[in-house]
Order: structure tokens, then C-alpha cells, then sequence
């Protein structure tokens, strides 16, 4: 026992001491001195009274976000979306600061610090709701959270909080009762905020320890199963806990604000969320599936019935004489009333939901359902978007095609990990670095080709690394993956600025179109089908080498045994390392060609950030495709149609702000997980680590 406590003491030394060794490794590589870079990180850290009060202002919002994902943790569940519960703390705290006076600051501080914590909390209660009435999982949904949140505060500080004498996009300051007290005089930026960080920890550590809520949240998080023998609402503490992390984070972003900041700009501000994502561990929650499909399937069809009459009251507010006309390039146009096709839609809507109330939970009827109304939903807005204009459908179709193909290539990449056993959340951070380095490549060796085959090697290498840490390590695979996400920001950003900003070159071509000859010429499907670049017909193809592996060869037989039953497999002379290692790798190939397509097929240019969560909606992608290579690709088109579709609609200058617009792909993969995931289970023995008996 004394052993183990040593060394749980010096892991994290040990971990510290070897990230020093390769960050002294790397600036030796750029020709820069060792020891004045450490001397300079050092001198700026704590080499002087104001150097270690500016690392105190650092500190405090990592302390409340990192005990914000350390709470959930302990309750089983993992809150990634500290940063968008961040922003809404912020949000709520700037507003109460600027826009509530007449109190004084024993009123109005706490107030502020109070309203930025409960919109923390609120918004992360809701994928706690969402996990546990529908059995979405929160690492995705807190995911797309986080990118709801930026496009909603953006939103409202140009719109509608704006401080009309500012000169950039930001909110009016707050009042100064408002403001968190220096604690050393104006001229060290140290502030109280510093304080409620270090008694959060404390009430934390209480709440955990003292309290019955502390208790079951503990336990709930050892044991589900247990705990709801025990009698315990297992549904209850699920968001609860998910409230209380919000809250955390949302004080850390009201204390930046009423401390540091003291106003809101636009989503340019930001925290550096992904240092949270190494906080995380391993905990999944068991529920009782058969209950968990009936409540969904009710849920779902109360949702058609409520759509259908809100889609009819909304239909008879249009004049009957508004047309909307659909237009399929050369063939010719479709022109028919709007409020007609908008009540035939409601109608579907309505008979779907009635229907649904009343079948069976196992009914395939509900299948039926979730399709027709996902259609009836697509038919709705297009019919909208050409109300009183033309839209045309052929290149909305082509586009969606065409943006489909990274979140398609990163669901593949997921699915032969996970169908192996392992977890894979990083593919975001492999697709962002292959987007880099292959660029780079393109760039320098004025060829596009060559630089595909550099992000295909660059994603082989990070796909090793993390089999190498999850497979022999035994790492924590949430963990190992997640490094990826927090490498790729970094490596990413510091080559844009070190490399492409100084950059005397011209842009690299992008890939060029590939029309198919003669198929290419044939009337609406050579238009949506066969004029693309590339990596899109690859795309195509790869779904179909995949699905025939994975289910028509030993190897896919061997790789589905590993995912499952991994020590039964071994027991029959599969090699279970040999499959897991195969499969990860494998996938960095198709991360790689997903990351090339941004930057070497798209745009011809990298830019920070550029993947914009593709990685995390081709998870997303693979959940509703049931982990089967042809679903994964009818998810990914889907959310491709909605990307395409918010494009759309912002070109045809629909009266719609932009960050609603853009909020779409994140909203319907939240929508998507909420409805389908109840029916989608992943293999046995994902995110576990196997370990060969002797």
C-alpha cells in the first residue's frame, strides 16, 4: 500500500519531468537555447512578485473548469463541455453586470456571481437530461454544446448586447460594484476570484465527502448497478451532477468577467478548453434498455405530434398566393403553393406521431416514423427557403456530397477502431494535424499529391500513438485519444504561425474535378454524382471496401470477435494486439485523407481550427450509422445536407442570423444521438483494455 502511494505521487512528476525533456527536445530542433527558453518560462511563472500574481490569474479559471470535469468524473459522467458552460457563466455575469444598478456591492457582486453560475448550470444540465431520458452520450453532446454556446454568445454581443460606442464587437462594461476586488492594489491584476476558486475546491471536497448527495454521486459513478439497488434515482444524480459541473465552469467564466475582463467580447475571447480534456477518465453508465427505448420512442413521437401542429399553425399564416419554386438545374423547375406542401408535411408529421403513441415499442413502425419525418423536416425547409424565390436543389445535393466526405472518411476511421474495442475520440486532432503538415508539404514541394501522402503518414504516426498508449500502455483511451485533440491545437498553431505566416510561396493547387466521362453528361445524376474532386469518389469507395472487410473476410471476422469478446477470441488463436494495432492504424489513414480534403481539395490554405468539429460529428456519424460502415455513410450525408442547406440559406439571404445558420449541424447531431442512440449498442468490449492472462 505505501508503494502505490508513492507512486501515484510521482506520476505526475515523472509526466511533468518527460513533457520538459521533449518540449527541450523540440526547441533545441529550431535552433533556440534550452536554457534561456526555461529561464524566460520560469522568470515569467514565478520569477518575480508580479510574475507569480499573474500566474495566480491564469490559474484561477483552470482550478473551477478543471473541477468542473473532475466532479463529473466522480459522478460517472464526462462533462468535455466546460467551455461552452464557461461562456454562458459569462454571458449571465456580464449582463447582471452592466445592466442591473442601483445595488450595492455586497448585492450586486454576488448577484452577478450567482446568475453567471446558473447559466453554467443550466447549460450543463441539458445533455445531462439528454443522457438520461434518451441515452445520448454526453461526450458528444457537450461537445456540440460548446460550439452552440460560441455561435450564441457571437450572436448576441453583435446583435443584440452590444455596447453601441465600442468600436469592436464587445458589451458594455460592467459597473464597478459589479467588479471582484484587486487584492493588492490596482496595479497587480490578482483578484478575489482567486479566493472563491480555492473555497470551491474546499466545498467540493465537501460535498463529496459529507454529503448524501456526495455519496450517491460517488457511488453512481463506482457502480451504477449498485446504486440503483441501493434505491438510489440513478436519473436524478445523473443531472444533477452534470448541473453542478456546469456551475463550476460557469463561475470560472463570471469570475474572468467580473475579475479580469469586465467585458464580453465576441467569440475571438477564449479559454483553453482542450488542457480540460486530460482531466477526464473512463465511466459509462448502465441502463435498462428495453425501458430506455420505450420512454425514447414515446419521447419522439410527442415530438412529431408537437412539430405537426406547430408547422400547421404556421402554414395558415402564409397567404395562399406565396409560391416556392424548386429549381433542378437544366431539367426545369417545380413551382407549387407553399402553404400546401407546408400542410402536407404537417400531416405527415401528425398521422406518424398519433400512430406512434399507440405501437408497440419494438414496432418497426417507429423506424418508418424517424425516416418519414426526417424527410417531411428536409421537404419543410426547402420548401421555406424557396418561399417567394428559386433554390436550386441539384447543387445543394452535389454540395452535400461533397461535404459529406470528411465526416464520412472520420466515421470509417472510428468504426475500425471501435469495432476492434478501442475508443477513439481524437480524430478531430488527427484530422486538424494532417490538414497542417499536409499543406505544408503541398506547399514547399509544389505538389498536392505528395502532400496527401504526408497527411496519410502523419495520421499513420498519431493513430500509433495512441495504440501504442491505449493497447501496451493501458491508458485511460478517453485520455490517450484526447491527447490528440490537445497536441493537434497546439502543433497546429505554432506551424501556422512559424511556418505558413512567413511564408514566401504562392498557394498550393487544390485537387482538380474529376468529371466521370460520359456519365458526367447524363441530366440531374451526372450533376449530383459525377463532377467531384477526388477524395470524394475515394470516399465512395472506401465505404465499400470497409463494409466488405468487415463483414465478408476473416480479418473483419477476427476484428468483430476482438470488439466483443476479445479473451474468447484470444482463446481461439486470434491475436488480439495484432487486430487492435492493425485496425487503429488503419484508421489514421482514413483520418488522414479526411484532413487532406480540407485543406488540399477545398481551400488550398490552412487556418486554426479549420475542421470546425467534423471529427466529433463523424462520432456522431458512426453512432447512427449502428457502427456499419453504409449507416455511417447515410449519417454523414445527413449531416453533410444540413451543412450544405445552412450554406445555402445564408447565400439566398434567408432572414435568419448567420450563427443560427451555422448552429444547424451541431443542433441535429444532438437530435440525432437523442433519437437513435437508444437503438444503436456498441460492441461489448469498447473503451476496455485487455491484458493477455501470464
Amino acid at each position: 500500500m505505501h508503494e502505490q502511494h508513492w507512486t501515484a505521487s510521482l506520476t505526475p512528476l515523472i509526466a511533468v519531468g518527460v513533457a520538459l525533456l521533449l518540449g527541450a527536445g523540440l526547441i533545441w530542433a529550431s535552433g533556440a537555447s534550452v536554457l534561456e527558453a526555461y529561464g524566460g518560462l520560469f522568470a515569467g511563472m514565478c520569477g518575480s512578485w508580479p510574475a507569480l500574481s499573474e500566474t495566480g490569474v491564469a490559474a484561477t479559471p483552470y482550478i473551477l473548469t478543471g473541477l468542473a470535469v473532475a466532479l463529473g468524473f466522480r459522478g460517472g459522467v464526462f462533462n468535455i463541455g466546460a467551455e461552452g458552460q464557461l461562456y454562458m457563466g459569462a454571458l449571465g455575469a456580464v449582463v447582471v453586470g452592466y445592466a442591473v444598478g442601483g445595488l450595492p456591492i455586497w448585492g450586486h457582486l454576488p448577484l452577478a456571481l450567482a446568475v453567471g453560475a446558473l447559466g453554467g448550470a443550466l447549460w450543463g444540465a441539458i445533455p445531462g437530461v439528454l443522457k438520461a431520458r434518451f441515452g445520448a452520450h454526453e461526450v458528444i453532446n457537450t461537445i456540440m454544446m460548446n460550439y452552440i454556446a460560441l455561435k450564441l454568445v457571437d450572436y448576441l454581443v453583435k446583435h443584440v448586447l452590444r455596447d453601441p460606442i465600442a468600436s469592436m464587437d464587445r458589451t458594455p462594461s460592467i459597473l464597478p460594484t459589479a467588479a471582484l476586488p484587486h487584492l493588492f492594489g490596482p496595479a497587480i491584476r490578482l483578484h478575489a476570484g482567486l479566493l472563491i476558486a480555492l473555497a470551491a475546491v474546499v466545498f467540493v471536497a465537501w460535498l463529496l465527502d459529507k454529503t448524501t448527495l456526495g455519496f450517491e454521486i460517488r457511488t453512481v459513478g463506482i457502480n451504477p448497478s449498485a446504486a440503483r439497488y441501493a434505491g438510489m434515482h440513478i436519473a436524478r444524480t445523473l443531472i444533477c451532477t452534470m448541473a453542478l459541473s456546469g456551475m463550476l465552469a460557469g463561475l470560472a467564466g463570471a469570475v474572468e468577467i467580473l475579475g479580469l475582463y469586465h467585458t464580453l467580447p465576441a467569440t475571438s475571447w477564449a479559454w483553453p478548453q482542450t488542457i480540460l480534456y486530460a482531466l477526464c477518465d473512463a465511466g459509462v453508465l448502465v441502463w435498462h434498455r428495453e425501458n430506455l427505448v420505450q420512454r425514447h420512442h414515446q419521447g419522439l413521437s410527442l415530438l412529431y405530434l408537437l412539430g405537426g401542429m406547430g408547422l400547421g399553425w404556421w402554414a395558415y399564416t402564409i397567404t395562399p398566393d406565396v409560391l416556392s419554386v424548386l429549381r433542378f438545374g437544366t431539367v426545369g423547375a417545380a413551382q407549387f403553393p407553399t402553404r400546401h406542401a407546408l400542410l402536407a408535411c404537417s400531416g405527415m408529421a401528425l398521422i406518424t406521431g398519433a400512430w406512434g403513441m399507440v405501437a408497440a415499442p419494438v414496432s418497426r413502425l417507429h423506424t418508418v416514423s424517424l425516416g418519414v419525418n426526417v424527410l417531411g423536416l428536409v421537404c419543410s425547409i426547402l420548401v421555406w427557403a424557396s418561399m417567394g424565390q428559386r433554390l436550386e436543389v441539384l447543387g445543394l445535393l452535389a454540395q452535400s456530397l461533397r461535404l459529406a466526405t470528411p465526416i464520412a472518411l472520420g466515421a470509417l476511421a472510428a468504426l475500425l477502431c471501435e469495432r476492434c474495442g478501442v475508443v477513439n475520440i481524437g480524430i478531430e486532432g488527427m484530422m486538424l494535424t494532417t490538414a497542417c503538415l499536409g499543406f505544408i508539404v503541398a506547399l514547399y514541394t509544389s505538389n498536392t499529391w505528395i502532400g496527401l501522402g504526408m497527411a496519410i503518414l502523419v495520421g499513420c504516426a498519431m493513430a500509433a500513438v495512441h495504440a501504442i498508449l491505449a493497447i501496451h500502455g493501458s491508458v485511460d483511451q478517453i485520455i490517450s485519444s484526447t491527447v490528440l485533440n490537445i497536441f493537434a491545437v497546439g502543433i497546429t498553431g505554432f506551424l501556422r504561425r512559424a511556418v505558413l505566416l512567413q511564408n514566401p510561396r504562392g498557394a498550393p493547387a487544390v485537387f482538380p474535378t474529376w468529371p466521370i466521362p460520359f456519365v458526367s453528361d447524363i441530366p440531374v445524376l451526372g450533376q449530383i454524382f459525377f463532377r467531384h474532386q477526388p477524395l470524394v469518389y475515394t470516399t465512395w469507395l472506401l465505404v465499400l471496401i470497409v463494409h466488405g472487410l468487415l463483414f465478408y473476410t476473416t480479418w473483419g471476422l477476427r476484428t468483430r470477435a476482438v470488439g466483443e469478446y476479445p479473451r474468447a477470441a484470444d482463446t481461439l488463436g486470434v491475436h488480439v494486439y495484432t487486430i487492435r494495432y492493425g485496425n487503429v492504424i488503419a484508421s489514421g489513414i482514413l483520418a488522414g485523407l479526411a484532413g487532406a480534403w480540407f485543406s488540399l481539395e477545398t481551400v488550398g490554405a490552412f487556418d486554426d481550427m479549420m475542421t470546425g468539429g467534423k471529427g466529433f460529428i463523424a462520432l456522431a456519424a458512426m453512432i447512427f450509422g449502428k457502427w456499419k460502415p453504409f449507416g455511417a455513410f447515410g449519417g454523414a450525408l445527413l449531416f453533410g445536407f444540413v451543412d450544405a442547406l445552412q450554406i445555402k440559406l445564408q447565400i439566398v439571404g434567408v432572414h435568419v442570423p448567420y450563427q443560427f445558420l451555422s448552429m444547424a449541424p451541431y443542433v441535429v447531431t444532438m437530435i440525432v444521438l437523442a433519437g437513435l442512440i437508444g437503438r444503436a449498442v456498441p460492441p461489448a468490449a469498447v473503451g476496455l483494455p485487455y491484458e493477455r492472462d501470464g
